[in-house]
Parts: structure tokens; sequence; C-alpha cells
């Protein structure tokens, strides 16, 4: 049977008979609400732990209830107006928010709808949508962005995101460390996945400097590489430019797109052009296009430019040597004084509009160069002296291209 009872004649107080000192109320001989002898409220439990113990579902719904006054506490409803639940640690008296923490061993954030999660916006549009505080309109200096990672002291420990998959290792990763000198942000991929990173692909330091290969840049951006390896590729569609480093030294090569498949051509340009070794000018384009030689080194071909060739029979036969430069050995045959002969120089290097530079070793000879064409000049060869020479005659030769155009 059910009891009513009334404050007015009770002074609003129920007092339980039990020796226990336990009050229970029942439902259909079920307990429904039980308040132990510390003042402890259980609801769907005979046995609560704190002032209210819930074995069961807690929901609040729309309601036009006045909210307190005074006070401050966490508060917990359903936003009617705006069709979402609340909750809001709150200081009634001074009408201000207080902080609120939610402790666990992991933290979830379960959304039915679009599965978005919206930190300072309602309204998220993906996965994680973190909106800042309005107002911050300088990148450098001490107002906080919209999401801050720290580290736990000051100096030397990192602080960032990781990228991973299915709870894996780390398979790339952002981060900064702090040192006595300033900030560092570096990022890190991985080469082998088991092992989470592997590799500082590149670092930003205190300086602005950026380093790729290496976390301590020294200029503004410094790529770093093994010996014999490509360190900088830069292409557009169909050409590119690669920078290789060897232990023998360093190249700038116009290649194709891949960086790997096929050379292409190469183009410097600027008002003028200096090139130098081991820090000294060597040679200089002015403005003009002139090409200036400014060391005392001097112009000419290097090793590996030249060959040799020497006449098998006499001094008029024809000789072949495709290099533009080299020694012409001549037969030694006789040649009478005030005599000249001519030979023929076969030579896949040359063009009618090319200039050949002539000088023998042997001063009782004059060389002289004539009837340039493509693919051979002639050289006539003179015997200064009044009497018959039977010389080998060294005579040295380069070709300087020209043009007619």
């Amino acid at each position: 049977m059910a009891s009513t009872i009334n404050a007015s004649t009770s002074a609003g107080v129920v007092t339980s008979a039990d020796t226990s000192g336990v009050l229970q109320l029942q439902t259909a001989g079920t307990t429904a609400l039980t308040v132990d002898t510390s003042a402890n409220i259980g609801i769907g439990t005979a046995s609560p732990a704190s002032k209210l113990d819930v074995t069961a579902t807690i929901r609040a719904v729309s309601s036009t209830a006045v909210a307190p006054t005074s006070g401050k506490g966490v508060e917990v409803w359903y936003d009617s107006s705006g069709d979402f639940g609340r909750i809001a640690t709150y200081d009634r008296t001074g009408a201000a928010y207080k902080n609120q923490y939610i402790d666990g061993a992991a933290l979830y954030l379960n959304s039915q709808s679009s599965g978005n999660v919206g930190i300072g916006t309602s309204s998220p549009v993906s996965k994680l949508d973190v909106r800042g505080t309005a107002g911050i309109t300088s990148f450098t200096g001490t107002s906080p962005m919209a999401i801050t990672t720290q580290g736990a002291t000051s100096t030397n420990d990192y602080s960032g995101i990781d990228f991973t998959e299915n709870g894996n290792a780390p398979r790339a990763r952002i981060a900064s460390y702090f040192s006595g000198s300033g900030s560092y942000l570096q990022f890190g991929t991985s080469n082998n996945y088991t092992s989470g990173i592997t590799n500082t692909a590149m670092t930003i330091d205190y300086s602005g400097n950026v380093g790729i290969g290496t976390s301590s840049p020294g200029g503004k951006l410094q790529v770093s590489g093994a010996d014999s390896s490509v360190v900088t590729l830069i292409n557009g569609a169909t050409k590119g430019v690669r920078f290789n480093i060897s232990s023998s030294g360093s190249a700038i090569e116009g290649v194709d797109n891949t960086g790997v498949a096929s050379y292409q051509p190469l183009t410097l340009g600027g008002v003028s052009l200096s090139f130098s070794t081991s820090g000294t000018g060597r040679v200089n384009v002015d403005s003009n296009g002139n090409m200036l030689v400014v060391s005392a080194a001097g112009l000419g071909y290097g090793t590996g430019a030249g060959g040799t060739v020497t006449q098998a029979t006499s001094k008029s036969t024809a000789v072949t040597l495709n290099k533009p430069t080299g020694q012409i050995t001549t037969n030694n045959a006789a040649l009478a004084g005030g005599a000249s002969v001519a030979f023929q120089v076969f030579n896949s290097l040359m063009s009618a509009s090319d200039t050949v530079v002539l000088q023998s070793t042997n001063g009782n000879y004059t060389p002289r160069v004539y009837n340039n064409t493509s693919g051979s000049f002639f050289v006539n060869l003179k015997n200064e002296t009044g009497g018959s020479l039977s010389d080998a005659i060294i005579i040295n030769f380069a070709i300087i291209k020209g043009a007619t155009s």
C-alpha cells in the first residue's frame, strides 16, 4: 500500500525506525532509493559510495526550470532552444565560467552524426575543427594560436603531432623543442615502420635557417646528403635542374623532369656572370657578353681535349685528328731550302667559319693554314733556310670556333 507523508503534519522530516540508520524507498517491493548513514544517496544501488551514486542512465530533459542564481558548481542540462546537452562549470554569484577537467585513462568523443568534433565552434566542418581566438593579426608575438602543444619541461623536451594508422608506431612527425638559444621545428619520416620515426627530414632553427638532411643548417637553406647522391631536384613538367654531390666534386645539371632519364639544356642568367675556383675569380662574362679571363692562369684547352698524330710516309701525306687541339708530327722526309709542302688535316670538328692557330716548335719552318672547309683544313709548311732539311717537325694547332651570323 502506498503511503503519503504530509510535511505540515510531520515537519517535512522523514526518519527511519531501522536501527541501522539506513533509509530506503521502495516501489513494488524493489528498493528505488537508499540514504545511508554517511548521507550518501544511491539510486539503483543499496550501497552508495559517494554523495550521489546512480546505477543507471541519468538524463536531463528539456525544462523551463529557473537556473540557480548564486553559488558555483557543475551544471548539467538540456538546452531545448539549441537542441543539445550542456555541461558547465559556472559561478552564478560571480557570473563567470570556471575551469573544467575531464579525467580518464583515455578520452573518447563519439559524434553519431557526422563524426566531427568542434572546439571553439558548434558547427565543426571536419573530424576536428578548432577555432582560435579572434583578433590575432600578427604571426609573431606571445598570443597563442588555436592549438598549443607543450613538453613536460621548458628545454630539451619535444612537443608535437604524430601521424600513424591503426594505433601503430608513428609514421611521420612534426615537433618542436627548445634549447638555450631558441626553438626548433622539425619534420620526421620513417623508412622502417616498426622502428617509428627514423629520419629527421627537415629542421627550421631559431634563426629561420632551414636544413634538409641536417639538423644544424649553416645558412638560410642547407641541403645535405651522402656523396654520389642527388641532393636537390627542381623540376617542371618536362625539364629540371639537378644538384649532384660526389667525393670528386659537385655539379649543377640540366635534366628531364624525373632527374635520371636524360640530360637537357641548362641556362645560367644574370646581368653578368662570374666563375671562381677556391674563392678566386677566374672568368667573368660582362653585361655586353664579353668573356674575360681575370686570373693569371690563362685561357685554353685542358687535359683531355687534345690529341696527337704522325704523318706516315711523307710531308704531303694527309692526317686525321678529330680533336679541337693537338700536335701534328710530320714525316722526316727532306725538304729543300726555301721550298714549301702542303698536306690536309681531316678533323670532324672543323667548320668553314672556324679559325685554326698553328705554331711550329722548329724555328727553321713556318706553318700556314689555308682552305678551311667543313671537316678539314690544309697546312702549308715552308723551309725558311737556304739548305735542305730532313726534320720531323712538331706543329701545335688549336681550333677557335667561329660563326658568320
